[in-house]
């Protein structure tokens, strides 16, 4: 670890911990991949536990205070996007499977890889949310409008559109 990351630990270390999803965010390769699949046992496990409304405001939820911690970790690692800050997907796969029940194996996947392609090729209105909106806001909005448009996905597949 680096001697910025170091100090980013120390300026603001909760929201370090919850933006990097737990330090996934500093594992070199995808880490936006990885922290987006490391959610999908809880969001399944919800899936089969909590209504879609309760499951969909506590990502909500989450996803606001996530504006917080991602604000606040940018700040630390002094760099309003950085790849290190990771929340944002775990909160996107979250919010595109929210809405379901008992989900299976292959609505997770499903629901995972499109999450991903809309987070990454940022399609309108993702990518005006990521070019115009700026800080933690803006770190969680592209991500929850490109859960939105996978949530679309999940639904066609589903069949209950």
């Amino acid at each position: 670890m680096n001697a910025q990351i170091k100090r980013a630990w120390a300026k603001a270390p909760v929201s370090m911990f919850f933006a990097t999803c737990g330090g996934i965010g500093h594992i070199p390769g995808g880490p936006g991949t990885y922290a987006a699949i490391v959610a999908l046992p809880s969001i399944w496990w919800l899936s089969h536990t909590i209504s879609p409304w309760m499951h969909v405001l506590v990502a909500l939820g989450a996803s606001v205070l996530g504006v917080y911690w991602c604000e606040m970790a940018g700040r630390a690692l002094e760099e309003d996007d950085s790849r290190k800050i990771v929340f944002d997907e775990w909160a996107g796969v979250w919010l595109t499977l929210a809405p379901f029940t008992a989900l299976n194996i292959l609505e997770l996947v499903v629901g995972l890889v499109a999450f991903r392609i809309f987070d990454m090729k940022k399609p309108w209105p993702v990518s005006w949310a990521d070019k115009n909106v700026k800080g933690g806001l803006g770190v969680m909005l592209d991500d929850v409008l490109a859960a939105v448009l996978a949530a679309l996905v999940v639904f066609v597949l589903r069949g209950t559109l």
